[in-house]
């Protein structure tokens, strides 16, 4: 008898790298699943990518999920900025969490958001920045940080067919 868990028990797990089209790797944290994908994109196709596998970009919910998700990050790509799921692309200032969360939890850099240029509308965690958030241009690329959700579940497999 044979059993597959999806999002472990555990508070953490690492399901290491694979080989995917993207270079991208899975981890749980709190009964979420986020998936760290290295393969630049622009935020819009980031976005689409998340949704193309159940996710949306990023949403953060306290300070305790940021520093998690910072030193996953910082370890598959270090000194670059990722995308994650905040942007005021509708209205300018007004910052929303892609994935529709109410989080009111933010840590922007020292004088972010700034929207340099009258160009950034979507939020990175900084380069090099510990985790702090730097708003860019939504069209510059970027790794990505997908999230979703996960309620644990469970699959037998019944390999000798006994029933």
């Amino acid at each position: 008898m044979s059993w597959l868990v999806a999002c472990a028990d555990s508070q953490f797990l690492w399901d290491g790298w694979r080989a995917t089209p993207k270079t991208e790797s899975t981890a749980t944290f709190d009964d979420h699943e986020y998936r760290f994908v290295t393969t630049p994109e622009i935020w819009a196709d980031a976005q689409l990518d998340c949704q193309s596998t159940g996710h949306h970009l990023l949403d953060l919910a306290d300070e305790a999920e940021l520093l998690w998700v910072w030193a996953l990050a910082d370890v598959a790509e270090p000194a670059d900025a990722w995308w994650h799921g905040y942007t005021d692309q509708a209205v300018e200032g007004t910052f929303v969490w892609d994935g529709g969360s109410s989080s009111t939890f933010t840590q922007w850099r020292t004088g972010e958001p700034n929207d340099f240029g009258s160009a950034e509308d979507c939020a990175t965690l900084a380069d090099n920045g510990g985790g702090a958030w730097n708003d860019k241009d939504c069209s510059q690329l970027h790794p990505y940080v997908c999230e979703s959700g996960c309620e644990k579940s469970y699959w037998y497999a019944d390999i000798d067919a006994d029933g």
